[in-house]
């Protein structure tokens, strides 16, 4: 990577959105993914944690845009993570645009044959390097237009052994892994003639006690970086600290992609090359009032204030802001039991075991259910699922497929760091959002199972569709 950086450029970066506010965005993997393959933070694609309950298609990812304007050219991704293409781009969904990749290198996670899984997560690394060969034998072979590559084994050491020898040895790995594609990019450069663009960049940083997780806003899990081979990066790129949104109007801009005037006013990033004018606007309400901001970088001229005509929001999370400080309010104690209050905690009760249902899964002897969401004459009942968060019936056609763990908002250790939180902070209003929702959904669980048990007859074909899902089979390549 140094390498490259003497080629290019490099810089500091943040992930997170503007912290506070109400693009908070969690430094966690999937998110910081959506940050990048949309221009936009959580508050907009909708994905708060790597469970992807419900993410918002409708701001339009990098791969969909260069489809729809270059529908000749080829796109591919290749990652140690199959729900990168099937779940957050949405490959092959009519609400996701219906965009198919021309070269796709992904699923080995399920392979248990060729990556028998271990403790320490070794398998990964293994994965890490059969993408790494794929990816370069299919950029010097044929060249795709537009690439999305992942390598996860870092984020698995980090979680593991934090700020350790056994991390500086992944980061050494994947250093050369990266330099192993770099060289099938320069073998084109050099016998193609061609131009092509590198960025590398990561979805998070790391706490700053041990350097195992990231699920909170501070400096250390908000700050990344971004290394290019590209030396025409502008002043905000050289001066300023940029966000992970502004890659995606980057590539746009390099590539001539032109991106529709209101889904570019929707954009939370601003190009890191060419002449840029202002940086990181920001509008706040107080009142009736619109105080609105921004960072000058060229003073000449007149600033113009557009009004977006379009709102794609989609966010469970802050719409009905009411209700969720009522939930809230009754976690706390510190509000009756009123009867208006009732069919409220009725409907939250109903709304979490709907969301239980979708994260039931079982993988081989690994249960993943809360039993207390299905009464005793139903227990024998078993739910196969591909996914912690929707069902996918016909994602492969291997057998003994099995659910490789990511961090989640339900990961136990977590569970345990966020009530050492909730102890160390001086008032529960000043936890993040994102703890309050699994402290409430667990409050409910515990509360009021009574109200959660299913119908003596269960049909469990009922958990076979999803209006989420690509019912086609998903074949390796």
């Amino acid at each position: 990577m140094k390498k490259i950086q003497e080629i290019g450029s490099y810089t500091r970066a943040y992930v997170g959105g503007d912290n506070g506010t109400y693009t908070e965005t969690p430094p966690v993997s999937a998110p910081g993914y959506m940050n990048l393959l949309t221009g936009t933070w959580a508050n907009k694609h909708n994905v708060y944690d790597n469970d992807l309950q419900s993410p918002n298609y409708h701001y339009k990812n990098i791969f969909r845009l260069f489809k729809e304007h270059y529908s000749d050219k080829t796109i591919a991704i290749f990652s140690t993570w199959t729900d990168n293409r099937i779940k957050l781009i949405g490959e092959g969904l009519a609400i996701a645009g219906n965009i198919i990749f021309d070269y796709k290198f992904d699923g080995y996670e399920h392979d248990q044959i060729t990556y028998p899984h271990d403790p320490d997560d070794h398998f990964i690394f293994d994965i890490d390097q059969h993408v790494t060969n794929e990816t370069s034998a299919c950029i010097k072979i044929y060249g795709p237009d537009l690439s999305w590559v992942y390598l996860q084994y870092t984020d698995d050491v980090g979680h593991q052994f934090g700020d350790s020898e056994q991390f500086t040895q992944a980061v050494n790995n994947v250093d050369h892994q990266i330099g192993q594609i770099w060289e099938a990019i320069d073998y084109r450069m050099k016998h193609h003639q061609e131009d092509w663009l590198i960025i590398i960049t990561t979805d998070h940083g790391r706490d700053p006690i041990r350097g195992e997780e990231h699920d909170n806003q501070t400096d250390r899990e908000r700050t990344t970086w971004i290394i290019t081979n590209s030396r025409e990066m502008n002043t905000y790129f050289r001066d300023f600290q940029p966000a992970i949104v502004d890659i995606y109007p980057t590539i746009a801009k390099l590539i001539n992609l032109k991106i529709p005037i209101e889904l570019e006013r929707e954009l939370d990033g601003v190009p890191l090359t060419g002449k840029v004018s202002l940086i990181k606007p920001d509008v706040r309400l107080y009142g009736v009032i619109l105080q609105i901001g921004w960072t000058v970088l060229d003073p000449t001229g007149n600033v113009k204030v557009w009004l977006s005509t379009t709102n794609s929001f989609k966010n469970e999370e802050l719409v009905d802001k009411q209700k969720r400080d009522k939930l809230w309010d009754i976690y706390l104690g510190t509000t009756d039991n009123n009867n208006n209050n009732d069919k409220l905690l009725r409907d939250e009760t109903h709304r979490i075991r709907n969301i239980e249902k979708q994260l039931a899964v079982i993988n081989q002897n690994r249960l993943i259910i809360n039993e207390s969401l299905l009464s005793s004459s139903t227990s024998n009942n078993r739910i196969n699922s591909d996914s912690q968060s929707i069902i996918i019936p016909d994602l492969s056609s291997m057998e003994n497929r099995v659910r490789v763990r990511r961090r989640s908002s339900l990961d136990q250790q977590i569970i345990e760091r966020w009530k050492t939180v909730v102890e160390q902070c001086k008032t529960h209003e000043q936890l993040p959002w994102t703890i309050q929702k699994l402290m409430i959904r667990r409050h409910f669980r515990r509360h009021y199972k009574t109200m959660l048990r299913e119908p003596e007859h269960m049909n469990t074909s009922m958990y076979e569709q999803s209006e989420y899902v690509n019912n086609k089979p998903y074949h390796m390549i």
